[in-house]
């Protein structure tokens, strides 16, 4: 038999706060969710490879007005880095600087769980923006 179950998992022990570099408490989501495929009895996760695997970067900057929010969704710290830099150029924010202080790994998703558009970013590219924060 084959089917899809969504999974959900925990993403930070219970009652954990994630904290911005700027020391603001924010609650993240307790779980993740994480889509497997079951065939004959087992299950295989959908991503299962590296070009299959998003890094996601929580990123925090100070903005001229006001304190900026996204995330970066690649491979790794490096374009990570290259990324934000270039969202904050994009935003009127490119004097603003970005480090791996502001721009953290937080965690990692299987790239199915993105739009087409954005899983075509992220293989065209080497990843995309999601803003948090407006």
């Amino acid at each position: 038999m084959r089917g899809i179950s969504v999974i959900l998992q925990p993403r930070f022990p219970k009652n954990r706060f994630h904290v911005n570099p700027y020391d603001e408490d924010i609650h993240q989501p307790e779980y993740i969710t994480l889509l497997q495929t079951q065939d004959k009895g087992g299950y295989l996760t959908m991503a299962q490879s590296q070009s299959d695997t998003v890094h996601i970067f929580d990123t925090w900057v100070k903005g001229t007005k006001r304190l900026l929010h996204f995330d970066v969704m690649t491979t790794d710290e490096a374009t990570a880095l290259t990324l934000a830099k270039k969202h904050l150029a994009s935003i009127g924010e490119g004097d603003v600087p970005v480090t791996v202080k502001e721009c953290q790994f937080c965690h990692t998703e299987p790239l199915v769980m993105f739009s087409p558009e954005q899983q075509k970013q992220f293989r065209e590219q080497g990843g995309f923006i999601i803003t948090l924060s407006t």
